[in-house]
This record gives structure tokens, sequence and C-alpha cells, in this order.
């Protein structure tokens, strides 16, 4: 079977453990021991009640849990507030009130088969660690890591572990997605040289929440919160606008390209980026923010391409993906996935056939391209409905917890997204290009020999 049709499953099976190598086999073995049949229930818990478990995550929870035959029955959260909110709307949805908590070790200590990690990014990949050393499944918000230290360790729990994790970008689970890789594998598009994703918001992003005037350290743990930063003093807004603090959040790069660099290197088929170049400031909000509210990042890969992510908060203009091959361009649209051989080259015109002609000698001369896309064509979706949905996100993670299979987004797929977003990140204030050395997974400022 070649690329061109292989089914969604196999794709993730085969091009994946492909790129990951060994490692990645520990990563998807099947733990026959562990296996939950249907008609037992998945047990599971939640850290973090915040905003965003409370406005996606458990909503879309609960709309799979009884296909699914699971039950969220313990929740948890280091302010208390948060933590009351949470259990209530539970309570609210389901009728069944969860165990609440004030520390995750205690949640850890009972019979859960998975727990859904919705903290702020800073506690993300530490909080990952913990869950799968406590034996636990996890389902852990993007960006994964916001460096590349706590990114290792959370890679090399889940390798001793081998529990199933799945990371929130929930584009991985778009079928359109999948029907775009499927596309490009058959190389219809022909060498892909550029991928651009360009989005914007008009607004001071992350700033003017309401918590910080309602958070008393008295409710909280603020030691818990640091984790492993530095101590300093209570800080409200830190606690809740981390995104536009330096030291704890990539900001843009963690918040947004994340999901699209997930996906476009799953589409392409790479993993780790080789370089990393970056420029950006603020521009627009001078409102003490620490990360940059305009963001352009580009991303070159191993195999000869460069991936361009451009982000604006200076703006509402529209935003747009493309894929620029030399026989036309794929685009995101209404309809979704397009190609054309808008932007291919070598067109049979008398004056290319002449011009080729007169070039025919000479290895750079112009050819006329016999493969440019005479039509537009709409590219389907690989099985299930199109769309970017939190709740087949959450189910395809229920799904392998029983199958013992890798999900959509694993650990090795955020780790390769938090790089590059970590590179971006890095790159934008260092002012300089950076590289990825997979031999020492490390960032460097010169190219690994």
């Amino acid at each position: 079977m070649n690329a061109a049709t292989m089914s969604r499953g196999r794709f993730l099976k085969t091009s994946t453990a492909a790129t990951a190598g060994v490692a990645w086999s520990a990563l998807t073995a099947r733990s026959y021991g562990r296996v939950k049949g249907a008609n037992e229930r998945l047990n599971l818990g939640l850290v973090g009640c915040s905003e965003r478990a409370r406005g996606a995550l458990l909503p879309a929870l609960f709309k799979v849990e009884k296909s699914m035959n699971a039950e969220l029955t313990a929740v948890c959260d280091i302010w208390s507030v948060n933590l009351e909110k949470g259990a209530q709307l539970v309570k609210d949805r389901t009728g069944r009130a969860p165990t609440a908590y004030r520390h995750l070790d205690e949640m850890l200590r009972t019979d859960l088969d998975g727990v859904i990690v919705a903290t702020g990014d800073p506690q993300h990949a530490p909080l990952l660690a913990r869950v799968v050393k406590a034996g636990k499944d996890c389902y852990c918000e993007k960006p994964m890591a916001i460096n590349v230290a706590m990114a290792r360790e959370a890679v090399q729990a889940v390798r001793s572990s081998r529990q199933i994790v799945q990371i929130g970008t929930q584009g991985l689970s778009d079928p359109k997605l999948w029907g775009l890789k499927k596309f490009i594998a058959a190389g219809t598009l022909g060498k892909i040289s550029h991928v651009e994703n360009v989005q914007s918001y008009w607004g001071p992003r992350w700033r003017g929440r309401d918590e910080p005037r309602l958070l008393q350290e008295k409710d909280t743990n603020w030691k818990e919160w640091l984790g492993g930063y530095p101590p300093r003093e209570f800080d409200p807004k830190l606690y809740f606008e981390y995104r536009i603090y330096r030291d704890f959040s990539t900001g843009i790069a963690g918040q947004w390209m994340s999901h699209q660099v997930a996906a476009t290197a799953l589409v392409m088929g790479e993993t780790f980026p080789h370089s990393v170049s970056a420029d950006g400031g603020n521009f627009v909000w001078q409102d003490g923010r620490e990360t940059p509210d305009v963001l352009a990042a580009h991303v070159v890969y191993p195999s000869g391409w460069m991936y361009t992510y451009l982000c604006n908060f200076g703006t509402d203009y529209p935003p747009h993906e493309r894929y620029y091959g030399i026989n036309g361009t794929i685009e995101e649209t209404k309809e979704g996935y397009v190609a054309s051989g808008l932007g291919g080259g070598g067109d049979d015109t008398p004056q290319n056939r002449d011009r080729t002609k007169r070039q025919r000698n000479t290895a750079a001369g112009f050819r006329i391209n016999p493969n440019k896309l005479k039509e537009r064509i709409k590219i389907p979706a690989e099985g299930g409905t199109p769309g970017e949905s939190v709740s087949a996100h959450v189910q395809n993670w229920l799904e392998c917890m029983r199958s013992r299979v890798a999900p959509h987004a694993d650990v090795m797929t955020g780790y390769y997204h938090s790089v590059a977003c970590i590179m971006a990140h890095q790159s934008a204030y260092a002012g300089q290009r950076l590289y990825w050395d997979r031999r020492r997974e490390a960032i460097t400022e010169t190219a690994p020999s």
C-alpha cells in the first residue's frame, strides 16, 4: 500500500513511527494488561478548572462520555473559587458531584484511569510528567512545554510509563486535515517549498481579565503555582495573565502558532525543525506585556521547505493558510482545502515554449510544467465530519485509552510543536537564527555538524 491510498489510521502508524524511530515503539506498544473493555467505565479526573476547561474541555467530554462509557469523577484546582466552579459545572451537567481536591497528589492516589491537564502553560509539562508517573493516561493542553528541559522531562516520563497521552492540538483530529495529508502524499501538488499561515486579532489579547481582582493569596497555593520557578512575590496578574510574561509563556508562538505548526508538520510528514528565525515586538498594545503582539516566524525543515507563521494583534484582517507547490497552490477556504493551478509554474504558452527551446541545454533552463493543475480540486476529508472539534479530540484519546495505541496528537507530536514554538520565541528575542541539534536535543546558535 502506498502513501496515497493509506487510511487515516495507517498514516498515523506508518509516517509517525518511521520518523520517531526506536523510541516511538515504546510509546505505541500495546499494554494488554491495562486494556479496559467497552463495558468497563473509564474514570477521569481534571486538574485545572480553568476557563478553558469549563468552556471547552468539559463540554467536549460531556458530549462523548456516555457513548465512550467514561465519567469525570474528580476535579482538582489550587484556587478554591475555580475548584468550586468546576465541581458545580460537572454536577449541573451530569447530576453527579465529583470529588474535589486542592492537591493533585491526593487525586492521583485514587483509582483514576486518566487525567485532563487544563492548567496554565507553565504547569503543563510538569503536571503531565506527574500524571503519567502515577500510572494515569493524560490529555494535556497545549503548548506541551514552554522550555526544552520541561519537554524532555515530560517525554521521558511518558516513555518510561507507556501511558496514553493526547496533547490538546485538537485540529489534528479534524478529518479534513487527514484528507489534506493524503492529497499531498499523492504528489499532486509536486514539490512544496513553502507553507504559510497568517492569523490576526484586534485587541490586547490576554489582558483585562476579571480574575486578578478576585484572587487572594489565602485562597490558593502560590508556591505550588510557581512550581520550579524561582520564588517571587504573589502576583495575581501573573497568575492569570502569564501569557504576556516572557519567562512563563511562549506567547503567540505557544498559544496560536502551536496549533498551526503541529498540523502542518503532520501533513508534511515532519518532526523537529532544522532551524527557526523569528522577529516581532510590541507595536500596538503598550500595556507592559513582555511577549510580542506581532510575531513572524520562519521554520525550515530538514526535507527542504519552509513554514511561515505570522500573527498580528493589531488587525482583524481575515486569516489564510496556503501550501505553495510547483504544480499549484492549496488554500483553506470555507469549503475546506482547495487545490488549484494558481501559482504553479511553467505554463504551456508560445512564449514559454520558445524560452524552453532556447534554454534546453542549460541546467537552470526554463521548463514547461505539464503537471500544473488544470482544474480546481476540492480535497475530500478523510473519514468523519470536517471541522476542528475538541470533542472529537477527546473521543480519540478515550478510544486510545482502551486500544493502547497512539492518539492523533501523542507526546512526540507535542514535543515537535513545542520545540518549534520555543525556538520561535527565543529567536524573536535573540534576533538571530537558531538551530535544533537532534542528537543532543538542544537549541544551538550554529548549525549542528
